[in-house]
């Protein structure tokens, strides 16, 4: 039986079951906690939609159990070894946060460089002023470092290599590369990124959202100086 609130839970409206870590022996710590599939129609589940500023392709809620019985038969793996498989899947976790801000990052990057291409100021394109350019080409560099360490830690995770620091790296050069790259395009937008009709507060959301998922991006720093 199981009674909790769990928030921030990733396919949580709409999913139909729901892997869910339960302290089955609460007085083992870590050792007592176990991974449960807990069918989302059973009596006492709740699901709330939670409304994100970003994000949207991935829905996210609150989910509430209420004395929910749920059978010895789906129980997942081996009792008490709940905590252990999520740290294994927390690799892969990581990898994809910094795939997600790096692609916020080139998205963002191109958006401005298509802007700057028509706009002018003082009679000629903004990419045209040498400030501007040096701005462009240092940002083009740490897009190209980062994607491919990124690219790197991908090969990694192909070979089923349990490269756990370099994963926590990627995930914290490429969101720490994505906050930085958005703030500087900004910057370029100047004014401009004022108006709904400019997408800089789709760029804000997404680059904010990768450093607060999953781990602390202390946490992240910590393991990568392991």
């Amino acid at each position: 039986m199981s009674t909790d609130l769990k928030t921030f839970i990733t396919n949580g409206y709409y999913g139909d079951f729901f892997i869910t870590a339960v302290k089955t022996a609460p007085d083992q710590g870590t050792k007592g906690i176990s991974l449960l599939i807990i069918d989302r129609n059973a009596s006492g589940v709740s699901s709330n939609k939670i409304n994100k500023l970003g994000w949207h392709a991935s829905d996210t809620a609150e989910l509430g159990f209420n004395n929910v019985r749920v059978p010895i038969s789906h129980l997942v793996g081996i009792a008490g070894e709940g905590f252990r498989y999520l740290m294994d899947g927390l690799q892969l976790e990581r990898l994809t946060a910094a795939v997600h801000s790096l692609a916020t990052a080139e998205s963002a990057f191109q958006y401005t460089l298509d802007y700057i291409a028509q706009r002018e100021a003082f009679g000629k394109k903004i990419q045209e002023f040498q400030t501007i350019r040096h701005r462009i080409a240092q940002m083009a560099a740490n897009i190209a470092t980062t994607k491919a360490f990124v690219y790197h830690c991908c090969d990694l995770q192909d070979q089923n290599e349990y490269a756990v620091q370099e994963c926590s790296i990627a995930k914290l050069q490429a969101s720490e590369l994505a906050v930085n790259v958005v703030n500087q395009c900004l910057q370029l937008f100047a004014v401009m990124a004022l108006q709904k009709i400019i997408k800089s507060h789709v760029y804000i959301a997404m680059s904010v959202s990768a450093p607060l998922s999953e781990e602390p991006q202390k946490s992240c720093s910590k393991l990568s100086r392991k």
